[in-house]
């Protein structure tokens, strides 16, 4: 272990001379914070476009709702999004690499 500054103890293996901060995950706390203001937003406006697809489709009712390609393409792009967002949010990153 080495001590990085700000109390970041990196083990070896993690961190390397190009990138000695790459396993301080908290050495800067205001790109943290936009980062959290950016997933919000992202999942603020993911949400408004759902809502939207389904009080269109309680307006129109499903037949016709899913009748319309565009409609339907739409509401699986939104949905699937929204969806990886909460997923990606939900696992950690180590977790998230086994899928790759």
């Amino acid at each position: 272990r080495r001590n990085l500054g700000g109390g970041a103890l990196c083990y070896s293996g993690y961190d390397s001379p190009q990138h000695p901060a790459g396993c301080d995950s908290h050495k800067y706390p205001v790109l943290h914070k936009i980062h959290v203001v950016l997933f919000s937003l992202t999942i603020a406006i993911l949400g408004t476009f759902l809502l939207e697809l389904l009080l269109m489709m309680m307006c129109l009712g499903p037949r016709k709702f899913f009748k319309k390609k565009f409609y339907v393409f739409d509401f699986a792009i939104v949905s699937t999004s929204l969806a990886l967002e909460g997923a990606f949010f939900a696992h950690s990153q180590d977790q998230l690499s086994a899928l790759a």
